[in-house]
């Protein structure tokens, strides 16, 4: 699921460079499209980590319910032209609380060494990345009203949160390709 999802976020980054920087045409479309693709993939990760029946039901849950929410929100609220301040925010506070309570549940057991555990590397992976980014989802729109240059001067924080995040991830595959 991790090697998907990572498959699927690097074609959509190369479709967004691909429109936004070659094209010259608006990509913030795909960024609306890409959020609740990214929020399940991630959630249905760190769920497949519970022992606890209730948190493992509990995430796969949020699933469909932010489904729900960012569509209501799409419809309603944002727009294909501006970008996702809601629906991404709220995929990020969501994503913060179950890879940090993910971290919490892997550092409590105790089982092998954390380095050792995909769910330490991957918790810690989309912890980092959207811990750094919540607050820079909820102000593109303003950054991007007030000059395109803002905008892509704070979005580099965007691009090394993402660096820093896969190289947690590949500690993932890792420990993987060690166990096997």
């Amino acid at each position: 699921m991790l090697l998907a999802y990572q498959v699927i976020s690097l074609c959509s980054s190369i479709l967004m460079i691909y429109l936004g920087w070659v094209l010259k045409q608006s990509n913030l479309w795909l960024i609306h499209l890409y959020t609740p693709i990214q929020f399940g993939l991630l959630m249905w990760i760190l769920s497949s980590w519970q022992e606890n029946v209730n948190a493992k039901r509990l995430f796969q849950l949020l699933i469909p319910a932010f489904i729900l929410v960012w569509a209501v929100a799409a419809i309603f609220i944002e727009h294909n032209n501006e970008f996702n301040t809601f629906s991404r925010p709220t995929e990020s506070i969501l994503l913060i609380i179950a890879s940090g309570y993910t971290l919490y549940q892997v550092n409590k057991e105790k089982v092998e060494s954390l380095f050792s555990q995909p769910s330490f590397w991957v918790g810690s992976g989309t912890l980092v990345y959207f811990t750094g980014m919540v607050i820079l989802f909820t102000l593109t729109n303003v950054l991007l009203s007030s000059s395109e240059n803002s905008l892509r001067t704070a979005w580099m924080v965007q691009w090394i949160m993402s660096v820093i995040a896969n190289f947690l991830y590949v500690g993932a595959f890792l420990c993987q390709r060690s166990r096997a």
